[in-house]
């Protein structure tokens, strides 16, 4: 009989300590929250990440290099933003709030990326696919606006 409750206890035991294995752990401090992310580019070495931003007053489309010194996600350059709204995209859409979202870079070795963005005015929405072309180094790569919709419906 001693012999089946120390079995008992210790399938107990091992059940306890699986169970509780995860209790404790937090959210990691380095947590990012990304929308629509894009292709992970490596440019200059660095792995980048492009988001879309969520949130009510964090607009815009971010971007993100990888630290293999820290082995975290940092914040880089934004690439659009309230500070860098394009100027077409003000006057096509007075309206537009920094809405921007679905970032792409199609080309691996280009520093250049395609966004999209949109305004409800009226009726009917109106839609428009800027361009952006990166010029420095990561993580300091600023992005500059091309100055006219590549597409507007």
């Amino acid at each position: 009989m001693a012999l089946f409750m120390s079995k008992k206890r210790f399938f107990i035991l091992i059940l306890c300590i699986f169970l509780t294995s995860g209790c404790g752990a937090n959210k990691s401090d380095n947590y990012i929250r990304v929308h629509d992310p894009t292709t992970i580019r490596n440019f200059d070495g660095k792995y980048m990440l492009f988001s879309t931003t969520g949130g009510s007053d964090d607009k815009g489309i971010k971007a993100r290099y990888y630290s293999a010194e820290k082995g975290i996600w940092l914040a880089a350059n934004d690439v659009l933003s309230e500070k860098n709204t394009p100027g077409w995209l003000k006057s096509l859409y007075p309206d537009n709030r920094e809405k921007f979202w679905a970032p792409d870079l199609p080309f691996p070795d280009r520093k250049i990326m395609y966004f999209s963005t949109w305004s409800f005015s009226g009726q009917d929405g109106v839609a428009s696919i800027g361009r952006a072309v990166g010029m420095g180094t990561t993580p300091n790569i600023d992005w500059v606006d091309d100055g006219k919709p590549v597409v507007s419906t």
